[in-house]
């Protein structure tokens, strides 16, 4: 009896000095909520952040977890759109939109997509991430004018060129439907007139017709038909384009969405723009249906980094790891700094997964500070080495006519 209440009392001892055993009390409990918000307080003492990264996500595979809503992020952001708004939710994501539903449910699932793309990449490079808190929310628009508004006048982002935004101070995505963009409005404003024209043929081919003369009758009816052909050919290909722009940005602000809230990137400091920018762009695809991310190539930004390099207006590369980020930046230096961060990430992820980690884990373990040009080069050259020789890997095969050169 006596062995009985020693064993008793060192499993009573082991369960208050092992905060692992109360966790998992907690879930034989069913009490799982409160069994996530341990892990994390947990991951954030370096004695324990790692087995707490592995637990919660084991706690999150379970069939029995369901991941909540942030209610108060969706009721101040619902508070504020500034119009009617339906509610979609997916296992992982919340959003607010207005525009057709089909269109919603579809970039709900590229959503879902691009999470498990994410988490991939991560785990294939070693990252210790852990899972979201809450269901992630983003906000789409039907109308452009009214996510201009809504983007000045709540989250202060002022970039007319920037299709979409992450909000980092609110912490979610706000999107609109590219179809009612105003270069597409306009494009198919332009096609309207077009078809105007073949109306405005076909009556004048029947009255030809009706006047005897059957020849200028089918020439005129000839041409309507190929005018006509040529208008839905145009709307086929906006409609496609349209498609191509919403599913980029999609992806692109999710990224910026689930970086920020799997802890590979922290709320308050500030990223040199190659890191933030180049693993949003690396997982930027045509064709969401196959595998995407760093390591698969995505041929228009590819291109537009070749063009780069052909016309010498690649920027140095010692500049482009030393800029910070933020949309001013992006605003000043335009698609060169998306490019070429993009292939800096890609090459990175694909030829040193190891030293991307590494430096990651230090960029993320350094304190907050004023953004530093010097410290990141610095940084960066511990884990990559010296950045002209680097450069000169990122530009060979790719042109060499006034290709812009760091320095030593």
């Amino acid at each position: 009896m006596l062995a009985a209440f020693v064993l008793a009392a060192s499993t009573v001892r082991a369960e208050m000095t092992d905060p692992f055993a109360q966790v998992g009390q907690m879930i034989q409990a069913g009490d799982l909520a409160r069994a996530d918000r341990t892990l994390r307080r947990l991951a954030d003492d370096d004695r324990y952040r790692l087995r707490a990264a592995q637990t919660l996500h084991q706690l999150h595979q379970r069939r029995d977890f369901t991941l909540p809503p942030d209610e108060r992020a969706i009721e101040r952001a619902m508070a504020r759109v500034g119009t009617r708004m339906h509610r979609y939710e997916s296992a992982n994501f919340v959003v607010l939109s207005d525009c057709d539903a089909a269109w919603t449910r579809s970039k709900i699932s590229l959503l879902e997509r691009t999470r498990h793309q994410y988490l991939r990449f991560v785990d294939q490079i070693g990252m210790p991430i852990l899972p979201s808190e809450f269901k992630l929310l983003c906000v789409m628009f039907s109308d452009h004018d009214q996510y201009s508004q809504f983007a000045s006048n709540e989250d202060k982002v002022n970039a007319p060129w920037a299709g979409g935004y992450f909000a980092t101070q609110a912490n979610r995505v706000v999107l609109f439907d590219d179809r009612q963009s105003p270069a597409i409005r306009q494009a198919h404003a332009r096609l309207d007139a077009h078809e105007t024209q073949v109306a405005e043929t076909r009556e004048r081919a029947k009255a030809a017709q009706n006047s005897g003369w059957t020849a200028m009758a089918d020439a005129l009816t000839e041409a309507a038909d190929r005018l006509e052909a040529d208008v839905a050919a145009g709307r086929l290909r906006l409609d496609e384009h349209a498609e191509r722009l919403a599913s980029a940005k999609t992806i692109h602000e999710a990224v910026h969405l689930l970086a920020y809230n799997t802890r590979l990137q922290s709320l308050g400091k500030v990223y040199p723009f190659w890191v933030s920018e180049g693993l949003a762009t690396a997982f930027e695809t045509a064709q969401p249906e196959h595998a995407f991310g760093p390591r698969h190539q995505y041929h228009e930004r590819e291109d537009s980094f070749d063009r780069l390099v052909r016309e010498g207006r690649a920027l140095p590369l010692r500049q482009v790891v030393s800029v910070p980020a933020g949309l001013e930046g992006a605003d000043e230096l335009g698609d060169a700094i998306y490019s070429q961060s993009y292939i800096l990430f890609t090459h990175l992820a694909r030829t040193s997964p190891d030293a991307l980690r590494r430096y990651l884990e230090e960029l993320n373990s350094a304190p907050s500070r004023q953004f530093d040009p010097q410290f990141h080069v610095a940084l960066f050259e511990k884990h990559f080495g010296r950045i002209a020789a680097l450069e000169r890997t990122l530009t060979r095969g790719r042109g060499t006519a006034g290709v812009a050169s760091g320095q030593p």
